[in-house]
This record gives structure tokens, C-alpha cells and sequence, in this order.
């Protein structure tokens, strides 16, 4: 009755808004005194409504300290919206007992009712057993579980009171019902929002479906999903429309030329990208790049999720690269995902690659070799962000390690490849981020490689300042920091530094490297598509940073 006291007067003068507030607190007891003797008791707020904020803090603070009955006997507020409140904190009040009736065994388990025997009372710590306990029931099949309190004793400074819960009807999931003008698979979402039909009503999953949603690249919420509940049952309507996701994209990288013998040289890439073309969340890509020495790459790859209505899916991919005239290699790689959740799998593959050498003067065959290897692996996905275009927060994770059966045209060999992508999303300040991104792989075998075995890394995709593919290694770690500023949903300025460690164990010898690079950037959207121009200075051991050496890198995408 005190609280909506206080809340009647202040809401009386709440329509006062063009000047100061002033509230002082008046102490009726020792307690109150003591409490308010380190803080302001004469405050100035810009309206009446922070007033009663800062009043109703007070009191929490009081109640988490155990002052139970704490309240303000009586608010007087003047003709010009000044206030004056007399605050009463009583005495400190301990629990003698609380006695839980009506709980899941379970759920009791996990309770400590320590922290409510001869414990000073604490308002905040009652009301988290309190949010635990209807939580753990609206995830367990009972959202209309309640709580109250009875039997509540105050003596001498103790709290004797019961808890009753009562969990009420028990409800299942029923039906989905669509609505809009989305193709999607029923199926297909319910496997990805992890709701299936007669299984427990879970609240926590109907809470998730927007944030699931909006991680979708190809489907977009017109409202938020609604739940109609009819005897012991749950329906879920979702209200879904088509997201513009299928993309092509090109990227064109740019060389100064830096001397009078050398020509400037350019690289460009284009990417075709599908999604959802048979309404099952399957995704398509082709990529084709060039370089302006005939050295060509395509690679294609098809992911379609949840095969034959299971948690497994399929993925297949297919490379093939030519080297100016040097060598040919291919591979092609299916993998089987498994789906813990929407945004987690793992995946284990089978991978056939073969190399070959297409030169024919002498001299330089001893440099390349013919091989083929059967390669075993698995890999891990992990992937939290906010949104995935213009990531402002979150994280990345990508593991991959095989083992493979390498065969030359007289021996056979042993070897090791793995893979690691971490990328961290740290925002600060408002519409600033901090992207963090290492990048690591590794090839492991007992004899020295050969060019045609050896990564490639340089470009806008991995070491921005140096030419797509410019390095040859059997070891890379690249350590990337970019400040970024988000002035659109799909728009920022970013200014980047990518340093790297990379190892190369070939026949030619062994060799090492620190090369790093810095510059700027800016992605933009317009109606055409979303424009990315990135400008770039590299440095590595035998070329210092020269202006000369600027590379310049264009990226395009149209969503369509």
C-alpha cells in the first residue's frame, strides 16, 4: 500500500517535465540514518519519473540487505514538484525458515535452501529462487506454473514462511502454421528451431525463434511468432517472409606496377551464391578465380541439412586449380554433418585429391610432383553472431584435422593437415566493434613438400597488402584486428591490421617469415549491390613498406 501510495502522488505530477526535481530524504529511524549517511539525501532529477526510480532503488537496496519492512512512511511533494520523503528501514530481518511445497525432485535438488536458514534476508536472492523455479517449469512443459507465498511469519526479527508451487497443466507442441509468402520445408523448420510436434512445450525455444530467424539468410520475420494454447495443447504461428539472399559477388585485386620491367597485374574472383532454391535450407556456391599468368581456380560446394528428416545432412565440394603451366590438382570431398544445434555440427569427411605436373622442361619438374592422397578427417562448427552481414557482436569457431594416405609415383607416405578459424566480435561504444581473427593451418609430413603440396595465403581473404596466393607454405598463422564503425546495417568503415608467421619446408629449403600489412576499408550498400574497397600496405622480410606496393582491393556483391 506505501509503494502505490508513493506511485499515485508522483504519477499526479508526473505531466511536469521543463524543469528540475528536487528530492530530499528524511531518516525516522537510526537505521535510515546510518544507511543514508554516505549518500546524497538532496538529489536533483529532470522528471518526476526518476524520482520514484530512485525511490524504489532505495528500498531494494534496503530489502537485499536484509531490512524487510523498509519502506517510506509518507511522500510530500510541494506546488513546484519538489519532493520530500520520510524513510523507515525498521530492523534487520533473518530467515527462521522457507519451506518449498510442490516441487520437482529435481528441480529441489539444485536448490539451496541453506541460503534461507539463520541468513540475513535478501529480497533479490528470494526473488532468483523464485525466477528459477517458474523457469525451470515453463521449460519443463508447465508454462502456467505459479508460485505464492503462505503461512508467512514475521516474530522477532525471523521470517517463517511456505513457498507453494503449483505447476498446473501440463502442455505438449502441436502444430506450426506459416504464414507469408516464404517457401520453406515445415520440416526443415522445425528441425532448426528445435520444436517438434507432442514433445514438451519449452519456453526458452519459443523466446529463441526470432533471434533463429534473423540468423536465417534467406527468410525474415514480418512479426514475432505467436503461441495459441488449446487444452494440453501448443500451436506456433510464424509469420515469415523471403530475405534476398542469394548473391553474386566479384572481387577485383589491383597491383601497381613497381618497376619499368614489370607490368601491373590483377586478379579477380566471382562467386555465385544460392540459398533455399528447393525450400529444404540448401545452399549452392561456385567460385572462379583468375590471375592475369593463365593460373585459374574453381571450386564448388552443396550443403543440404537434415537427410532424410534427421539431424545429418550432406555436404559435397569439388576444387580444381591450374597454375599457369606448372601443375593441375583437383579434389573432390563429401561430408556427413551432424546438427546438435542450428548453429552447431560436426562433420566427418572423405577426401580424394590428385596433383599433377604439366610442365615439360626438366629443369623445373624436380620442383613439382605428381601425388594422389585419401584423405580421413572431421571437422567442428560453431557460429554465435548477432547478424551475420555486418556482425557487431558474437564469435566463430571452425575446426578441421585429417590424416591421409599420400601416394607418389614410387612411394607412399603419411601425412597430417589441419585447420583452425577463430573470430571474436567485441563491441564498444555505440555502433563501434573490434573484429579479432586468427587463422591458422598446418601440412605435416616426413619428406619436404613440393610446390604443388604447399598452401597458398595472400589477398583480400587472408593477408590483405600482398597479391591473391603471393605466398607458398606448409605452415601459416594469421593474426588479423579490425576497428570497425557501423554507420548502416549493412555499411562500415574499418581500418585493419593483419600480421602472420609462416613456415615453408620444401625441397628448395626451408624458409620463414613475419609479413604484415595495414590499411583501410569501406563497405557500403547501395541499391546496386553492397561495394567493399579495401586499400592496403604490405611488409615482409625482403620488401619494406613502399607506397609503390599498395594493393588495392574491390569486392561486389548483388543479393537478388
Amino acid at each position: 500500500m506505501r509503494k502505490f501510495f508513493i506511485f499515485t502522488f508522483l504519477l499526479v505530477h508526473f505531466n511536469i517535465f521543463a524543469q528540475n526535481f528536487q528530492l530530499k530524504i528524511q531518516p525516522q529511524d537510526s537505521s535510515a540514518r546510518e544507511f543514508l549517511k554516505n549518500k546524497s539525501q538532496k538529489i536533483i532529477f529532470n522528471d518526476s519519473f526518476q524520482t520514484f526510480k530512485h525511490l524504489s532503488n532505495i528500498i531494494f537496496e534496503l530489502q537485499k540487505n536484509g531490512f524487510a519492512s523498509a519502506n517510506f512512511d509518507s511522500v510530500k511533494i510541494d506546488t513546484a514538484g519538489n519532493t520530500t520523503a520520510y524513510l523507515f528501514s525498521g530492523e534487520i530481518f533473518y530467515w527462521d525458515s522457507l519451506i518449498i511445497k510442490g516441487l520437482d525432485s529435481t528441480l529441489l535438488k539444485n536448490i539451496n535452501l541453506k541460503d534461507f536458514r539463520k541468513q540475513r534476508f535478501d529480497y533479490a536472492k528470494f526473488r532468483e529462487i523464485q525466477e528459477k523455479i517458474i523457469q525451470f517449469y515453463e521449460n519443463n512443459g508447465f508454462p502456467f506454473a505459479s508460485l505464492h507465498l503462505q503461512n508467512v511469519v514475521l516474530q522477532q526479527n525471523k521470517i517463517r514462511a511456505d513457498l507453494i508451487c503449483k505447476p498446473n497443466r501440463k502442455i505438449f507442441f502441436d502444430s506450426f502454421f506459416i504464414k507469408g509468402n516464404s517457401k520453406i520445408s515445415l520440416f526443415y523448420l522445425q528441425k532448426y528451431l528445435d520444436i517438434q510436434p507432442n514433445t514438451i512445450y519449452n519456453e526458452q525455444k519459443i523466446r529463441d525463434i526470432s533471434q533463429k530467424i534473423n540468423e536465417l539468410l534467406f527468410l525474415r520475420e514480418m512479426r514475432p511468432a505467436e503461441v495459441e494454447f488449446r487444452n494440453e495443447k501448443a500451436d506456433i504461428y510464424l509469420y515469415l517472409a523471403v530475405r534476398k539472399a542469394n548473391q553474386i559477388s566479384g572481387i577485383l585485386g589491383f597491383s601497381p606496377k613497381k618497376s619499368a620491367e614489370r607490368k601491373a597485374t590483377f586478379t579477380g574472383e566471382a562467386t555465385l551464391i544460392l540459398w533455399n532454391t528447393f525450400s529444404r535450407g540448401e545452399f549452392f556456391q561456385i567460385n572462379y578465380a583468375g590471375k592475369n599468368d593463365n593460373s585459374q581456380k574453381l571450386f564448388t560446394e552443396i550443403k543440404y541439412p537434415y537427410l532424410f528428416q534427421t539431424s545429418f545432412g550432406i555436404n559435397y565440394r569439388f576444387f580444381l586449380q591450374k597454375q599457369d603451366s606448372s601443375f593441375l590438382t583437383f579434389a573432390n570431398r563429401v561430408g556427413i554433418p551432424y546438427f546438435f544445434q542450428y548453429n552447431k555440427h560436426i562433420e566427418v569427411f572423405f577426401e580424394y585429391k590428385k596433383s599433377a605436373i604439366l610442365l615439360n622442361e626438366k629443369s623445373n619438374i624436380a620442383s613439382f610432383q605428381n601425388f594422389s592422397a585419401n584423405i580421413f578427417g572431421m571437422s567442428f562448427c560453431s557460429e554465435v553472431l548477432d547478424y551475420k552481414w555486418n556482425a557487431r557482436k558474437g564469435y566463430q569457431i571452425y575446426f578441421e584435422a585429417g590424416i591421409a594416405n599420400k601416394k607418389t609415383d614410387s612411394t607412399s607416405i603419411p601425412m597430417f593437415q589441419t585447420q583452425v578459424q577463430l573470430v571474436y566480435y567485441q563491441p564498444f561504444m555505440e555502433n563501434w566493434t573490434l573484429k579479432l581473427e586468427n587463422n591458422f593451418a598446418l601440412l605435416q609430413q616426413k619428406p619436404k613438400f613440393f610446390e604443388n603440396e604447399l598452401l597458398k595465403i595472400g589477398g583480400m581473404k587472408t593477408l590483405r597488402g600482398f597479391e591473391e596466393e603471393y605466398f607458398a607454405t606448409s605452415m601459416y598463422s594469421i593474426f588479423s584486428i579490425e576497428c570497425r564503425y557501423l554507420f548502416e546495417k549493412n555499411s562500415n568503415f574499418h581500418l585493419f591490421f593483419d600480421a602472420a608467421y609462416l613456415e615453408k619446408r620444401s625441397i628448395s629449403g626451408y624458409f620463414s617469415d613475419f609479413p604484415c600489412s595495414f590499411g583501410a576499408g569501406v563497405t557500403f550498400e547501395t541499391r546496386a549491390g553492397i561495394f567493399t574497397i579495401n586499400y592496403a600496405l604490405g611488409k615482409e622480410s625482403k620488401n619494406s613498406v613502399e607506397f609503390r606496393n599498395s594493393k588495392i582491393h574491390f569486392g561486389f556483391i548483388n543479393r537478388f
